[in-house]
């Protein structure tokens, strides 16, 4: 196997949970890797059940399944997460809904693209064509074509990532974070996104 290092990798850093959407990445990386054989995926993260969940062997078997084995890696949890956001060209975020993803932050902060989901407060985070990409959720196709296209261009890598580090830095402190989650947090108590969530 080439070393992920020399070669475009996406990250996706997260728990192991079905919400999570990494099916939705696993299926779309066949159409990433038609035009960029080389590519690699790192899944980054553990089981938030513990040992004894079949969540993760169920996304090993899919990868496999899918003929996958040589270009995805499944990391398990770590504790050198810095590490692996400086590997990555793009970090991907497909989950079925989110308030507020620090994961996020923590990409944009190392000066990677974010490639998520329109959901929930994600669209407050991440601005699209600005510093990333909104996809819709649970559309492999749609997530295949924009991660292949965006590994495609370097320049927009590097103009987003550039962007994303700006606006991390311009605008999410600490505090403001804190109070942008509450914030969000009570609007999801007051159902104001049901039609994002689906219930």
């Amino acid at each position: 196997d080439a070393n992920p290092l020399d070669a475009p990798v996406v990250g996706i850093v997260d728990r192991l949970d079905p919400n999570k959407g990494h099916p939705t990445l696993l299926e779309a990386w066949p159409r990433v890797l038609e035009s960029h054989p080389d590519a690699h995926l790192l899944v980054v993260g553990g089981s938030y059940k513990g040992s004894g969940d079949s969540y993760p062997k169920e996304l090993e078997a899919l990868a496999s399944e899918l003929g996958l084995s040589g270009s995805v890696h499944f990391t398990g949890m770590r504790e050198d997460v810095a590490d692996h956001y400086a590997a990555m060209s793009v970090l991907a975020h497909p989950s079925h809904y989110d308030l507020f993803p620090f994961t996020i932050l923590e990409a944009m902060g190392m000066g990677l693209p974010i490639v998520a989901s329109r959901v929930g407060g994600i669209p407050d985070m991440v601005k699209h064509e600005r510093d990333g990409l909104l996809i819709e959720p649970n559309n492999p196709e749609a997530w295949g074509n924009a991660l292949s296209g965006l590994l495609g261009n370097p320049e927009q890598i590097n103009r987003m990532g550039k962007a994303a580090r700006k606006r991390v830095k311009g605008k999410w402190t600490v505090e403001r974070a804190t109070s942008s989650t509450l914030r969000l947090y009570n609007d999801f108590l007051e159902g104001k996104w049901i039609k994002d969530y689906g219930r």
